[in-house]
């Protein structure tokens, strides 16, 4: 089994730290980058978005077993209560497992989560009028099924792995430190892995996974998903056929990704909401993240 989770969270720079990981001749990085081995198992096997593994041997498959330190970063394993029992499941097969938690500023990784669901093809996405707006799909803060404010409750998160793992096996990571201080940190967490602190690589120079390469649905296709005689046209068509077919549509009717601006109502309800935990964390961490905006 791995003895390395990048746990989290969404949106903070998790696609780029696993890359960057890789690169290390003692570290040995999941080829896929998210299993979802550890959600609960009819969540994980019905999966649309990605390949995960869905059984235990195509998780092992995923590692190089001669390499001292072998992970994986899958950010829904820090969405309690979505997915309430990973951590407990992750030290039933590695309790001596080491955590790395990315976190960001809570309030701006709202935005960024919601041009990430905006390039999924699901249907809450769009309504009669269009894409249904941030404000809208945000919603009840409070919803156990809310993808935007759990992942950012870093505290919430790391409190359920207290629950089962010491406070030296996990190193909170500030993203925008990562971006602006990369050798550094990068450093920094190559000795908590308990590897050469001292490689580096050029290919550190670059970043994954950012906004100018992401796409969102146009007005175009949001109408087409709205036409009822298209719809039933598809519907006769066999399941992965006609996936390959709605991708085929969906694609070239997609356009480059923007990141939305808070409104400031909603701004100022995410900086209330998210407050308590921000300030739970500095404590815990001693750090001040004084990028961030509360």
């Amino acid at each position: 089994m791995p003895n390395l989770f990048i746990i989290g969270a969404g949106k903070c720079g998790t696609t780029s730290l696993h890359y960057y990981l890789d690169l290390h001749p003692e570290i040995s990085m999941s080829r896929i980058k998210e299993p979802l081995f550890f959600l609960d198992e009819e969540f994980r096997d019905s999966w649309p978005h990605s390949p995960v593994a869905r059984s235990r041997s195509e998780y092992l498959s995923l590692f190089q077993p001669g390499s001292p330190v072998r992970g994986e970063a899958s950010t829904m394993y820090s969405m309690y209560p979505i997915q309430p029992d990973v951590p407990a499941r992750i030290h039933s097969q590695d309790p001596g497992a080491k955590l790395i938690y990315l976190v960001r500023d809570p309030v701006e990784r709202v935005p960024a989560a919601w041009v990430q669901r905006m390039g999924a093809r699901e249907a809450s996405n769009r309504s009669t009028d269009g894409l249904v707006t941030l404000a809208e799909h945000v919603g009840d803060f409070d919803s156990p099924r809310n993808y935007y404010t759990w992942p950012g409750m870093y505290m919430t998160q790391i409190r359920r792995y207290l629950e089962f793992f010491p406070r030296e096996s996990i190193l909170i990571v500030d993203s925008d430190e990562l971006k602006t201080e990369r050798e550094r940190v990068l450093r920094e967490i190559f000795g908590f892995l308990e590897v050469d602190p001292e490689f580096t690589d050029p290919a550190f120079a670059e970043e994954r996974n950012t906004l100018s390469v992401k796409r969102m649905e146009s007005g175009a296709y949001v109408r087409l998903t709205h036409s009822r005689i298209l719809r039933r046209l598809v519907d006769l068509i066999p399941g992965r056929p006609r996936d390959w077919m709605i991708e085929a549509v969906r694609r070239p009717l997609m356009l480059p990704a923007e990141k939305p601006e808070l409104d400031p109502v909603l701004r100022a309800r995410l900086e209330d909401h998210f407050r308590p935990e921000v300030e739970a964390l500095r404590e815990f961490t001693g750090k001040s993240f004084s990028g961030w905006s509360i």
